[in-house]
Parts: C-alpha cells; structure tokens; sequence
C-alpha cells in the first residue's frame, strides 16, 4: 500500500523516523522523504537530526583545521594530528628538537598564544605536570625550571592584566 502525504506526515509527527516509515510502506526513505517535503507543514517542523556538540569548537590556523579533542588539547584534522600549540610554538619561535616539548605556561590548554608557549625537554615536562610514566611523581623540577617557569607565569599573568 503507497503511503500518502496526510498519514506519512501523520506518522512523523508521532515520533517515527523517515526509515520506520518507509519500511512499514514497504517503499525507499527517499519516497518518504519527497512526500514529507511536498506537505508545508513538514517545513516548519523541526528535524529530528543529531544536534552538534555546542562544545566543539573549530580552529583554523596555517592554512589547517584544529578540532577540540576530550582532553582539552586542538588537534589537526589532517592525518599528522599535529597539536595546535606545537604549530603555534613552531611558527613564531621556530622549530623544535626531538627532545622537546611545548608547555603551556599559565595551564591553560586552550590559551595557545605565542607567549604562552615555551620550550621544553620531554622529561623535565613530565617532572613539571608531576607525572612519569603514567605514575605520579614525588621528584620535583630543578630550581632553575622552577624559576623559568614561575618568571614565565608571572610575565603571562601581567600581559593578560594589562589588557584587561
């Protein structure tokens, strides 16, 4: 039996999807689909489609697209899945040794300003997060990190007050 405008549109509004409908017709989403658009009311209905996460948030930065991943971090879209902050580190202040990674000064992950950015060797990194290997680390960062990165915290949180 062919569905007609009034009960496919009757059917929709009941809460059932375009495939239910077409299966119950014995008919393609398609045909549902053109029947549903022929009904002026279909158009004002609102679609029942997934709505976006509000909090994903897109990035576009040298010419790539960076997506909010769980842990907080942007990551290219492209097969590198280059971190944002290692582009950003690496397009103002030049490239990076194997050994180094790119620590957020103020902690913030979402703070990718170049000055927020600065160098760093992978385990002092670890040291300073207070994690290696995974397992938490009672060791403590040299003094000289200490004050690098306490002087490099203090210049942030004084750039960002003289904005405001």
């Amino acid at each position: 039996m062919k569905p007609t405008k009034e009960s496919t549109l009757k059917d929709y509004n009941a809460g059932s999807t375009i495939a239910a409908i077409a299966e119950k017709h014995g008919c393609s989403r398609q045909y549902i689909h053109q029947l549903l658009k022929q009904n002026p009311s279909y158009a004002k209905l609102s679609h029942r489609r997934k709505k976006r996460n509000p909090k994903t948030i897109n990035v576009f930065f040298g010419g790539k697209k960076y997506f909010l991943r769980s842990d907080g971090y942007y990551i290219s879209t492209d097969s590198s899945q280059t971190p944002l902050h290692r582009a950003v580190y690496i397009h103002y202040k030049g490239l990076l040794s194997p050994t180094q990674d790119v620590h957020h000064i103020d902690g913030d992950k979402s703070n990718n300003t170049p000055e927020n950015l600065i160098a760093i060797g992978k385990s002092d990194h670890g040291k300073g997060h207070g994690s290696a290997g995974g397992k938490i680390s009672r060791r403590k960062i040299t003094p000289e990190e200490q004050a690098k990165l306490q002087a490099a915290r203090a210049a942030a949180r004084a750039k960002k007050e003289k904005k405001q």
